[in-house]
């Protein structure tokens, strides 16, 4: 005894705190006892199950497995569970089984039906834990009906998806809001060239990047000719279009890097950045043959409109946009006065 208390050993009968026989059993009857009324009273279905190589015979099945099953336990008992389950619902909880078993550690799945009359409208969870002893392998079975759970589950996931696609709509409605403000700030309502003010931003950008990285600038100034012979002979309607029809051909000849805006009543002006002298003539030429070209079509006959156009070039005593806009201004007046529908360089 001494050597037992030494090595620190677990107290023998008769050592304080010892529990006798009598009072070892009504320790195990309490907990048989527990574990039973849990077994009768719990709100979950369980049954239990032994493995052997011929399947899965049913062991036991509690009273609230019964009750919602219409099975009385004594009828199915002992019988293989392929018995008491329709044969896909069988296969489902066999492919379990033998999963918890294989892996030797509980697991839980979701299905619709289970044994005998259960209602198949009904969504269960059952967790599977698989127990191991000299007797063989067993499964205890524990069914929750989870359907509210579910339900509300599916609800709010379709609320969610309700919620994402409306904040999505509203988010493309605020993106085509932005992008109409910002045209509306940018944009010629007319031409859909940009607008003067942000036609200065643009070009007095590209002016100080030239400047500061020496590349070559140039700018067109284009005026059409004889608008205001347009407007009086064929009204605003069709001077509109005439101004319509100028845009779209100058666009046609400007690469996208090109900043075209529209200066003021029947005046356009052209940034062509990393452009020089001699290839701004040339894209003023296409433009000018392009607008000689193209006819708009009235109610009282075909119109034909001409353009004049000033080219000048970013030079090394340039001091700001401005005086290069102001030189391609001076081309231009040439331009008008030398017969018009031609093209002036400095």
């Amino acid at each position: 005894m001494e050597r037992a208390e030494q090595e620190g050993g677990p107290p023998t009968d008769g050592e304080p705190g010892a529990l006798t026989r009598g009072e070892a059993i009504d320790a195990l009857r309490e907990q048989v006892a527990f574990f039973d009324h849990i077994w009768r009273h719990s709100p979950d279905s369980m049954f239990i199950v032994a493995a052997d190589d011929d399947g899965f015979r049913l062991e036991a099945i509690n009273p609230t497995l019964e009750r919602r099953s219409k099975v009385e336990g004594r009828q199915v008992l002992g019988h293989d569970l392929s018995q008491v389950m329709a044969p896909e619902q069988y296969r489902r909880f066999a492919t379990r089984f033998h999963e918890t078993l294989t892996r030797r550690k509980p697991l839980s799945f979701e299905h619709n039906s289970g044994f005998g009359h259960c209602d198949s409208s009904r969504i269960w969870r059952t967790l599977l834990i698989p127990v191991f002893s000299n007797g063989g392998a067993r499964i205890y079975a524990l069914c929750r009906d989870v359907t509210s759970a579910r339900r509300i589950k599916d609800v709010l996931r379709r609320g969610k998806k309700t919620l994402e696609r409306r904040m999505a709509h509203r988010v493309r409605e605020l993106q085509d809001v932005n992008q109409e403000l910002h045209e509306y700030a940018t944009l010629d309502g007319l031409t859909r060239t940009y607008n003067r003010r942000y036609f200065f931003e643009l070009a007095e950008r590209e002016f100080d990047l030239a400047r500061r990285h020496a590349h070559p600038l140039a700018v067109i100034m284009l005026d059409m000719d004889f608008f205001k012979g347009v407007n009086d002979t064929y009204g605003h309607a069709t001077g509109d279009r005439a101004l319509e029809l100028v845009a779209e051909a100058v666009r046609h000849n400007l690469r996208a890097t090109d900043i075209f805006g529209r200066y003021g009543g029947e005046e356009f002006t052209i940034v062509l950045p990393d452009t020089g002298i001699d290839d701004a003539r040339l894209v003023a030429e296409k433009i000018r043959h392009t607008v000689e070209n193209s006819i708009l079509s009235t109610e009282r006959g075909p119109v034909s409109c001409t353009v004049s156009l000033g080219v000048a070039a970013l030079r090394a005593d340039s001091s700001d946009f401005m005086a290069v806009l102001n030189d391609a201004d001076a081309a231009l007046l040439r331009a008008k006065r030398g017969g018009r529908n031609r093209v002036e360089c400095v």
